[in-house]
Parts: structure tokens; sequence; C-alpha cells
């Protein structure tokens, strides 16, 4: 015990050595890009803005990367780090500007610009983990903001200060208004309708998070519900792909996969070469529950069910913010509380109706800067200019 703690001791000293040795040397056109999971969500979106207009050629676009660096894209001055490496420590200490949506890469040194594009618009309570946490997210140089109407909720949960926040849109979102993929080639199964479900975390990958309700998974965690409700899809031709949260303990996800219920990883979108929105945005339907998707799939004009099973668990614990009205907030889904409820949800997208679509565009309006697609143009516009002004 005595010899492990010695260990850490001096690892830490070394890196400590390190990060002041780095801190010596200038700054350099780096531009380093996070998010859960790896290579996903609005840091994405950005980076592949800047690839269009070919900021690599200036500036080495480096990906900071939580669980390895599996066969990813290869471009043009691009690097792939671990976030545990020595290199990453370096890049971290000497990068001209970093985007995050999750693992916080604050600014180390008072000429960086650091840009939380954060993950999307909270319905769960947040501010607690962040007290827990100690997060000091007002750190970040800039906040990201959906849209001026969001400001007031991600500054309360996020304990950040209304001026850090810039409503530009999620870059992520552009792809909810652009051409859908054809799903089919994915799937090993016939069907004329696919509906998306990416479910909230109910057990979390840390204390903190964990647990917020029983089941791992709303409505069809039961086998026979399961066995009912893909019986139901067959013969309506309708395929179901769950994803998982990143946050969710698998452990405790009970997986009963069925012909027509289909549940994919994070490699899905790498080996399918889609984005976890472009699948989203390739529906006919989206499942969800109390996860920001929900504000983003909104820009979709599309049907939204909403999980609603376990609600009065989700109420207690960790509650659900308060700088907005709930029920107003979630008029735009329709309520699913149970199998029946589920079944009749998919009835109404194969027979094309859509029941709540006034009342969803007018959550759209409020949640989002604009449909038109150009939220990564904005963000790329504003964070160049700043750069190319501020950091020499």
């Amino acid at each position: 015990m005595g010899s492990l703690f010695f260990k850490r001791v001096i690892k830490s000293f070394k890196r400590r050595i390190l990060s002041f040795f780095y801190k010596t040397i200038p700054l350099k056109n780096y531009i380093l890009f996070e998010s859960l999971p790896d290579f996903q969500d609005s840091s994405r979106a950005v980076f592949e803005e800047m690839l269009k207009r070919n900021i690599n050629k200036k500036y080495k676009l480096i990906w900071v990367l939580s669980r390895g660096c599996k066969n990813y894209p290869k471009y043009d001055n691009v690097e792939y780090v671990d976030i545990n490496s020595k290199k990453f420590m370096y890049y971290h200490n000497v990068a001209k500007l970093m985007f995050s949506c999750n693992n916080p890469l604050l600014p180390l040194r008072k000429k960086q610009i650091s840009v939380n594009l954060w993950h999307g618009t909270p319905i769960k309570a947040v501010r607690w983990l962040v007290d827990i946490n100690k997060w000091t997210l007002d750190k970040f140089t800039y906040f990201l903001s959906p849209s001026k109407d969001v400001i007031k909720i991600l500054s309360h949960e996020l304990v950040v200060p209304e001026d850090k926040f810039v409503p530009l849109g999620l870059p992520r979102n552009d792809i909810m208004t652009c051409k859908e993929r054809d799903l089919h080639g994915m799937f090993d199964v016939d069907f004329k309708k696919v509906i998306v479900c990416y479910p909230t975390f109910r057990q979390g990958i840390n204390s903190t998070m964990n647990s917020y309700s029983e089941d791992s998974l709303p409505i069809i965690h039961e086998e026979t519900v399961a066995i009912r409700l893909n019986e139901f899809l067959k013969k309506n031709k309708v395929l179901l792909v769950i994803k998982p949260h990143f946050a969710q303990v698998l452990s405790k996800f009970t997986v009963l996969e069925l012909e027509y219920i289909k549940f994919i990883r994070d490699d899905f979108f790498l080996d399918n070469n889609i984005t976890s929105y472009e699948l989203v945005a390739s529906a006919d339907a989206f499942l969800t529950d109390y996860s920001s998707i929900y504000y983003d799939y909104t820009l979709r004009d599309k049907p939204i069910g909403l999980l609603w099973e376990d609600i009065e668990d989700y109420k207690k614990r960790p509650g659900f913010v308060t700088t907005i009205d709930f029920d107003y907030s979630m008029q735009g889904g329709v309520k699913i509380y149970n199998i029946d409820d589920l079944e009749n949800f998919i009835a109404d997208v194969v027979n094309n109706k859509d029941t709540l679509k006034n009342e969803r565009r007018e959550i759209r309006d409020m949640a989002n800067y604009s449909n038109d697609g150009k939220n990564s143009e904005r963000v790329v516009d504003f964070v160049m200019k700043k750069l190319e002004g501020q950091v020499k």
C-alpha cells in the first residue's frame, strides 16, 4: 500500500515538473478537440468545418481521446492522442485553441482560448453534480449556448456567468437539417420505417450518478414485453435501434436483442462511417426520455416519443431544471408510460400521423438559434476571429 502511494506521489511530481517546463514553451498553432464518445458531437462538427476551410494547413488539429487511438480517419496535419499520455500534457500546455464537450480542457495559460461546446440543453438538474465535482466551468474563455433563451438555464445549472455564453447554436445540430442517410445496408433486417431510441443513463458510471431508476431501460426491460414489442415491430416492418447512453453502466443494461430490436455501441458509427446524429436524423421518428437530445431533434420536425415510465423516480433524484417550466418545455413529445402507449406511438409513425407538430415547432424555436444548418459556420467564424486577433 505504501509503495503504491509512493509511486503515485512520484508520478504526480513528474507531471508537475513537465507541466512547468511546457509552460516555458511559446504557444503553437495547435487546436485541440475533445468529445464523449470520442470523435463525435459538436467538436467533430467544428473539426469538419475547419477541414472544409483548410484550417489544418496552418494549424495542427489534435483529437484528445479517452478510449485509445483507434482507426480514425487520416487527414493532413491531424493527430489523435490519448488523454492519459505525456503527449497530451504537452499539447494541452502549448495549444492556442481548445474545444471541449465533456472532459473539460480548461485553459492553462492566459492567451489560450478554450471553448466549451457543452452537449445540449439540460433537462435533468446538473447543478448539484457541478457542486459535488467542484467543476470550475467558469474558467472557460467562452461557453456555447444553443439559443439566447437557453442561456439562463445553462448559467444556473453550470454555475457560469451569463456573459460567458455565446448563443450561436450547437454545431452537432447542423446534421438535423441535412439530407438523411439510407440505413438499410447497416442492419440485416427488412424494414420500411426506423425509429431510433437514445435513453439517458439510469445507473451512471460513477457513484455521484448511481442510481436514478431501478431499470436500466424504460418500458422494454422485461423479456415478455420486449418479445411482444418485437412481434409488433415485425408485423409493421419497423426497426427499433437503441443506443445506450455513454454514461450508462452496461453491466446493468439488460440487452434482449431480437430481430427488430437492435442495440448498438460506439463502434457502430466508425464501422458504418456515420455519426451519431446522422443516425438520429435519418430515423422516421425518435424515442428518448430526459435527455437534451430531445431539444435537438425538434429541428428534424419528426415525431418524438418520450419514455415517461420512471418520471416519478427522476423527479426525486436528480430532479429537473427549475429555470424553465417543465411541462411547457416537454410539450413537443408524446408521453409513453407503458407498452400500449409505445405501440400506439409506433402505429402513428407507420400511418404518418404527427399529433404534436405545432407544439414541437414552438419548442424548436425556443431551444435553438436557427434551423438553417449553419451553426458550425457561425462557431468557426467567431472563434477564428478571436484566435487570429488575440493570440500571437
